[in-house]
């Protein structure tokens, strides 16, 4: 109830101030500058376990490595990011940014059969450092009732640390890094030349699997988890522009 009552204060906030922004600011009066945001919001782990993944042991039959692994995850979880860029215009900025993607549980048991099961459990978090180009569409230039909102994407790269913890198998160690692609889109409304929000869907895409890092484990060598997953964050960010 309580959550109803604050989107309806939102959208008749936005509304309300829509006017005044209209009134107040036009495209030609736009200035460069820098600004600062936080976003919140709701990621969502897409995890590629891996299960195409073949194994033969010597003089034997190859086999689907995924067919005798049963696993669990915990996916959905808060996450957070703070971020600073430049505007050039009203149409291109660049701006760069922390997301932290906090602790994801995972568990799996490798059961094959004439060997003893070895089950591994362990919690990872998301340490995000992205760089990325924001191309922005001024609705205003689509109709001048539509003036403060916009419509951008952003694409770049992401340097992604995942850090491991509480694991339940010493063969599993430490954590990797890796550079990936990353992506947002979203649409925004600002309440002055100063403040704004934005609704945004972002995330990261990569073609790890889970269990190339396992499998390595299992086979008796102590390894790191070599896994970026792909992630999808949906969030709403405050802005500042100076």
């Amino acid at each position: 109830m309580f959550s109803k009552k604050l989107l309806s204060v939102v959208i008749v906030t936005l509304f309300l101030s829509q006017g005044v922004y209209a009134a107040d600011n036009k495209l030609s009066d736009y200035q460069s500058g820098f600004y600062v945001g936080v976003l919140g919001g709701y990621q969502r782990i897409s995890i590629d376990w891996g299960g195409d993944v073949t194994y033969q042991p010597a003089g034997g039959v190859a086999y689907r490595f995924g067919d005798y692994v049963t696993r669990s995850d915990d996916k959905g979880k808060i996450a957070g990011k703070l971020f600073l860029g430049y505007s050039f215009c009203p149409y291109f900025s660049i701006d760069t940014g922390y997301t932290y993607y906090p602790n994801n549980k995972l568990s799996a048991t490798v059961a094959i059969p004439g060997e003893a099961p070895d089950s591994f459990s362990f919690k990872y978090a998301i340490h995000t450092i992205d760089l990325m180009p924001k191309f922005t569409l001024p609705l205003e230039k689509i109709s001048y009732a539509l003036a403060g909102w916009n419509l951008y994407g952003k694409f770049g790269p992401v340097l992604a640390v995942t850090v491991l913890s509480n694991n339940s198998n010493g063969e599993l160690t430490g954590g990797t890094y890796g550079v990936k692609p990353a992506y947002a889109l979203g649409i925004g409304y600002n309440f002055t030349d100063h403040f704004g929000v934005d609704f945004s869907w972002s995330g990261i895409f990569s073609r790890d699997k889970l269990l190339d890092s396992i499998i390595t484990a299992h086979r008796g060598s102590k390894t790191a988890v070599k896994y970026v997953p792909s992630v999808m964050l949906f969030g709403v960010s405050l802005t500042y522009k100076f």
